[in-house]
């Protein structure tokens, strides 16, 4: 089969990998509105033979969008998909592919340092992430701290309505312009995305549903705690869960620290900070993104 993939951003240049890595079709090109990209205009598409378009947005405002201008363009609506919104191929697509390379993405390096560490001096205690998406970098708690039971919370259906507003409640001019004001931020994913992912899901648990309501009756110790949720009230949520239940020694590392756009991270940290009457012992790790705060 012949595809064409609309979209040459993050979710398309999955798919394209996707096609020529892990199926038998022929991946074609891309169609893109963008004219600074390496594409072709929606314009060329009458002049291509394919038998499929994959539309990779996953806004879907953007994705309204497109498919009115598939229907001016007269295309035969019968050969387009669109990848977030078809369940079995979205599970196939981001199953398979990795953003994340444990060779040279820093956030990974740092963790299996650690990990290695954690065995070394015989820390005690499980392993958690807040925020897990499609659970690229949970693969890596999982592979790394294999021997740990790892709990993953995420609602898998994007960020609350309830806690974006408390974002834009804060007038940021940085959050409420970036592409993280909107529920529909993460809708790539799905838990059978996860779980087909995980080396050994034996020893996942997962916690399905609005954070901290669904840690409910979690009681543990941890010697390593992601926390990727991007926003304000579950970042101090999840400060106020884990670090209490954090052996001497263990980590929390927290993801987007240093992203401009989600400046209610770093608000979180100072506020739990304040409330408490501490100061956390931090440091970043050089991905320029996260931040570490060890126990």
């Amino acid at each position: 089969m012949k595809i064409l993939v609309w979209g040459a951003g993050g979710n398309g240049q999955t798919l394209r990998k996707y096609i020529q890595d892990y199926s038998d079709d022929e991946f074609l090109g891309y169609i893109d509105n963008n004219a600074s990209v390496k594409a072709w205009p929606p314009s060329k598409m009458k002049e291509i033979e394919y038998d499929l378009l994959v539309v990779s947005n996953q806004y879907f405002e953007d994705r309204r969008a497109i498919k009115d201008q598939l229907l001016g363009l007269s295309v035969d609506m019968d050969k387009v998909i669109f990848l977030v919104e078809n369940n079995e191929l979205r599970t196939k697509v981001f199953s398979a592919i990795n953003r994340y390379d444990e060779e040279s993405d820093r956030r990974v390096v740092w963790l299996a340092s650690f990990a290695e560490y954690v065995k070394t001096i015989n820390m005690n205690g499980n392993v958690a992430e807040c925020g897990v998406n499609r659970g690229e970098f949970a693969y890596y708690i999982n592979k790394y701290f294999s021997d740990r039971k790892l709990y993953l919370f995420d609602t898998f259906e994007g960020f609350s309505e309830k806690d974006l507003e408390a974002e834009r409640n804060f007038s940021d001019d940085a959050f409420n312009k970036s592409v993280f004001n909107t529920k529909n931020c993460f809708l790539s994913t799905n838990i059978d995305i996860v779980k087909n992912r995980m080396l050994y899901i034996q020893q996942c648990e997962f916690h399905v549903g609005y954070f901290p309501d669904s840690a409910v009756n979690v009681v543990d110790k941890f010697c390593f705690v992601n926390l990727d949720t991007d926003l304000y009230a579950p970042i101090l949520a999840g400060l106020e869960f884990f670090y209490p239940q954090m052996v001497p020694g263990g980590v929390i590392l927290v993801h987007d620290y240093f992203n401009p756009d989600l400046p209610g991270v770093k608000r979180a940290i100072n506020d739990y900070e304040d409330k408490n009457g501490i100061i956390l012992h931090k440091f970043p790790i050089a991905d320029y993104l996260s931040l570490a705060i060890v126990k």
